[in-house]
């Protein structure tokens, strides 16, 4: 009678281990199904996002320009016009006079001498672009083989007035080009080379003037 009491005890207790066993299983392989769930989840978001960052990517780069339409301009001179390619809009310069001043507003020239251009921006671009912007990309030179500088303008000099604002497709403004400079047989306003080299203007343009031809 014990013995059959002892063997039904010891069947129980294998049922019972059996049954705690399968419950663990169980919940082991729950918790690894949401696991990895989770993380296929996650994994499909970031492919999304970055699935996302590409298209992005990709958009704003097909909005670059990447071929002028006009050719380099180096024989420009007073009176001329350039017409700039850069990698997202187009524009034109006048140079339509150049005088020079040993000082303004009190200021004595740290080098020889100021140069004011008088200059006329046009947007030929369909989109809206900024006149600072389109002036940013150019510079004043009495050596071409030299550095130039760029525009003062913002320095607020009484009785010179920057090039500044938005301009939409077809507008123009008016204003001045402000350069500290040194004395030189001729003087030069061109596209920075810097900008050149890195893409992102796309043609160079540049005017020549003499001493002579300064007011």
């Amino acid at each position: 009678m014990k013995k059959y009491y002892l063997t039904a005890m010891m069947g129980l207790l294998c049922m019972f281990a059996l049954a705690a066993c399968s419950a663990d299983e169980d919940t082991d392989n729950g918790e690894q199904a949401e696991e990895a769930q989770s993380q296929e989840s996650e994994e499909n978001e970031t492919e999304a996002g970055e699935t996302g960052d590409n298209v992005e990517e990709t958009e704003s780069d097909s909005d670059l320009i990447t071929e002028s339409e006009f050719g380099d301009q180096l024989d420009l001179q007073i009176g001329d016009t350039g017409q700039v390619q850069t990698n997202l809009d187009a524009f034109e310069v006048t140079l339509e006079s150049v005088r020079k001043e040993t000082e303004l507003d009190g200021e004595q020239a740290e080098l020889d001498f100021f140069l004011i251009a008088d200059i006329t921006l046009t947007n030929i671009s369909d989109d809206v672009i900024d006149a600072d912007s389109a002036k940013g990309t150019l510079e004043m030179t009495g050596m071409l083989d030299g550095s130039g500088f760029s525009d003062l303008s913002e320095h607020g000099y009484e009785g010179v007035e920057g090039v500044e604002g938005e301009l939409a497709p077809g507008e123009s403004t008016e204003g001045q080009f402000v350069v500290q400079i040194m004395e030189s047989d001729k003087y030069y306003m061109r596209i920075i080379g810097g900008l050149i080299a890195a893409g992102g203007v796309l043609n160079d343009v540049r005017w020549t003037f003499t001493e002579s031809e300064i007011e």
